[in-house]
């Protein structure tokens, strides 16, 4: 959330889900996971598995368009977000707090 909140400060009108995202996290920087990273909320327990590089799919976005979409890529560069596979299923509330388990801990 607070990527989005940061993009929206830059002139980008990003709204929650348009970047593709499933989980939005306010409170932690892109920088706080490495792959291999365990977040942990309630009994659900996710693993960090790779960083999510922008692509031409954002030009999907009506404030992005072709026109746009060069700038967009090298605005999200290194803000995109991670995919993480799920290793225990369950349901996370929003205001539900996440543990983060640093890979090799």
């Amino acid at each position: 959330m607070d990527q989005i909140k940061q993009l929206n400060n830059e002139g980008w009108p990003v709204r929650n889900g348009d970047l593709g995202e499933n989980l939005t996290i306010s409170d932690m920087h892109y920088s706080d996971l490495s792959i291999g990273d365990r977040l942990i909320s309630g009994d659900v327990v996710l693993e960090i598995s790779e960083i999510c590089n922008p692509c031409n799919n954002l030009s999907v976005l009506s404030y992005v368009g072709k026109k746009r979409i060069s700038e967009f890529i090298q605005t999200m560069k290194g803000r995109r977000g991670w995919y993480a596979r799920v290793i225990e299923e369950g349901t996370i509330d929003t205001d539900d707090k996440i543990t983060i388990f640093k890979a090799g801990n």
